[in-house]
């Protein structure tokens, strides 16, 4: 039974993409909503976009909401992107579990563009509603989905859709690794006239892989997880790295140290790849009580792009356990 439900949702999330055919027999189209595409999360980022695999946090809900069904209690998470120039990205989430119903999160994104162009346009600002929930189906494989409602400015207009995202986890028996499929910004149809815009349709496969325990070792107070994504677009836009097909690779090293009576303190390194996109580097820390609440605090960092190395993208994070 397991089987046909996670087979039967691999099959829904590739059928919207199928349609729209990953095929490039229309020119003209343009890819909508694309803020939707860009960094949201500074751990997922220093490890090269990667994402669909996280599990444990609010943040899950970006890449794959079937990793909110990990949450025990209440998180809560914020994050802040230095995009270009006078633009930045805002995020925050919040999650929760309900008795016996699984977890609900919601997440709102808003992308800020300040004083476009040399003719004083007003500001600008894009957003996303989501709605998500996720839950487990038994001690390995977990389910998730999300409903968005998107707003973004096309000049002196805007558009406004919706579109949904599915999920699904696996985890092996000792859990030290976990694979993840999820299907992003699922659409109703192209959006705007005259010109043929659509919703940043993404498949993403993956798995986070706890190296030292795979091997064997002890894990404490050592942790080394490596993260791999296979992503997938609907429309593939050469000038932009985030709507491109292309593996994203990410290693990360954390250093546990007790405090007290339970307490510890997570001192983690990164670095990862995105295709097309320069080498991130990033890190953060984490403090946890001996009762499982705690707070972390992640860094991210990277070039623009290959061709502007003089500017740099920031990525900062900040979550709460409770």
């Amino acid at each position: 039974m397991k089987n046909v439900i996670v087979f039967g949702l691999c099959a829904l999330c590739a059928g919207p993409l199928v349609g729209d055919g990953f095929s490039q027999d229309s020119p003209e189209r343009r890819t909508g909503f694309t803020f939707l595409l860009r960094p949201a999360n500074a751990r997922d980022e220093a490890l090269g976009a990667t994402g669909v695999a996280t599990v444990g946090s609010a943040a899950a809900m970006i890449y794959n909401p079937a990793g909110l069904a990990y949450i025990e209690r209440l998180d809560a998470g914020y994050s802040y992107v230095d995009w270009y120039g006078p633009s930045g990205k805002h995020v925050a989430g919040l999650a929760t579990r309900l008795p016996n119903r699984g977890v609900i999160g919601f997440l709102v994104e808003e992308f800020v563009v300040s004083n476009i162009g040399s003719s004083g346009t007003a500001d600008r600002s894009d957003y996303a509603v989501t709605g998500a929930w996720g839950a487990s189906i038994s001690d390995r494989v977990t389910l998730g989905a999300a409903l968005k409602w998107l707003r973004e400015g096309y000049g002196d207009r805007s558009e406004s859709a919706f579109a949904f995202d599915l999920g699904t986890n696996f985890a092996t028996k000792s859990a030290n690794a976990i694979f993840g499929l999820g299907a992003r910004n699922l659409g109703f149809g192209a959006l705007g006239e005259p010109e043929d815009i659509t919703v940043p349709k993404q498949i993403r496969a993956g798995v986070l892989l706890d190296l030292v325990s795979t091997i064997g070792l002890v894990p404490f107070p050592h942790r080394v997880e490596l993260a791999f994504d296979v992503e997938l677009a609907d429309v593939v836009r050469p000038f932009h790295p985030y709507a491109r097909n292309g593996l994203n690779v990410g290693a990360e090293y954390t250093h546990v140290t007790t405090i007290g009576a339970g307490n510890t303190l997570g001192i983690s390194l990164r670095a990862g790849q995105k295709s097309s996109v320069p080498m991130v580097f990033g890190g953060g820390f984490e403090f946890r009580t001996a009762g499982g609440r705690g707070i972390s605090v992640d860094y991210a960092n990277r070039d623009f792009s290959r061709s502007m190395s003089d500017h740099r993208i920031h990525v900062f994070s900040v979550a709460l356990n409770l």
